[in-house]
């Protein structure tokens, strides 16, 4: 579960999110829109501890956070708090494994092999059980994406936030990324539900797999409303389409 109490953060007089209340249920899958700019990313940077913040607070996967350095130590946190960055954030020296099995073995201090083994099963969730051995260079957009996200759940992930995760793909890699998303809420919907946070302009990505959309603009949410993936409509969908531009 995700709880956000007056989130405020600010640039000197810039002010990117001012007093942001939320709350994200245990297993709920949020999909984050808004305009460029209104602090879409900056939220889920607070989210996992990778941006201080100004006022009010954040408990998020067991861990709390709180204004200035976070509270919860930062490799635990980043632990149960996966990320998926826009741009993905490879390491191109590594292979796809390389990528994936880095964390369980320096964080988590699992043997070679156990991290092999545990880098080897999430690729082949993801569809990558031939790409293991690949370099990001020799992988699509599509493919360094889904090795992206099996590196954030790789570690047991609790709670997955993605930046943007469909922008710098063409349409059919899109679909690509959404079909793994789509698999992976429905692996999680168990005993230990993975709660997830998109931010995305794709409002058709948005609509396939969040229980609710908001709307960030200006720093606050504007608008909120049930997706069609959560089998209910609720709040001012038009609304929520016009403040992401779309």
């Amino acid at each position: 579960m995700i709880q956000i109490h007056g989130l405020r953060k600010a640039y000197g007089a810039h002010v990117v999110l001012a007093g942001i209340e939320a709350r994200v249920p245990a297993g709920a899958v949020v999909a984050l829109a808004g305009p460029s700019g209104s602090g879409k990313s900056t939220l889920l940077r607070c989210l996992n501890g990778l941006e201080p913040f100004d006022a009010g607070s954040i408990e998020i996967a067991g861990h709390r956070l709180s204004p200035g350095a976070p509270g919860a130590p930062l490799a635990r946190l980043r632990g149960d708090v996966g990320m998926v960055f826009q741009d993905y954030q490879l390491f191109p020296h590594l292979s796809a494994l390389e990528n994936v099995t880095l964390a369980p073995r320096v964080v988590q201090k699992l043997s070679a092999r156990e991290a092999e083994r545990l880098g080897q099963s999430w690729l082949e969730r993801v569809g990558l059980a031939d790409r293991t051995r690949h370099y990001p260079s020799q992988l699509s957009g599509g493919q360094r994406q889904r090795v992206a996200l099996a590196r954030a759940l790789a570690q047991g992930a609790k709670a997955l936030l993605l930046d943007e995760p469909t922008s710098a793909l063409d349409p059919d890699l899109r679909g690509e990324i959404r079909s793994t998303l789509a698999q992976l809420v429905r692996e999680r919907q168990g005993s230990e539900p993975l709660t997830i946070v998109i931010s995305t302009h794709d409002l058709d990505l948005a609509h396939e797999l969040a229980s609710e959309m908001w709307v960030l603009e200006s720093g606050t949410l504007e608008a909120r409303a049930r997706s069609r993936a959560s089998g209910r409509c609720q709040g001012d969908e038009p609304a929520a389409r016009s403040a992401a531009g779309t």
